[in-house]
């Protein structure tokens, strides 16, 4: 995170690194959707970042980030990355 000038004890957003590049927000999000999901999940993703940052930012801050837990759920406890998830985490 300092390489890329950020404060690693700032929670303020969604964080993504990927190939030497930092993705937050909206983007960081549909990078990991990407990534992670499904073929039509990753689809969608794709799709939405055809969309401008300024725009998907908007709706990220506004409507899904505050309304996270509602839109996804909450767990008591995390779920701990296998050994094999764990290459892909700081």
């Amino acid at each position: 995170m300092l390489k890329f000038g950020r404060d690693p004890a700032d929670l303020s957003s969604l964080v993504f690194i990927e190939a030497d590049r930092l993705h937050i927000k909206s983007t960081a999000a549909l990078k990991v959707m990407q990534q992670a999901g499904g073929v039509l999940v990753s689809s969608f993703a794709s799709l939405a970042l055809c969309i401008p940052t300024v725009v998907r930012d908007y709706v990220y801050s506004e409507v899904v980030a505050p309304n996270r837990y509602l839109l996804f759920g909450r767990k008591e406890v995390c779920r701990r990355p296998t050994t094999a998830e764990k290459s892909h985490f700081l």
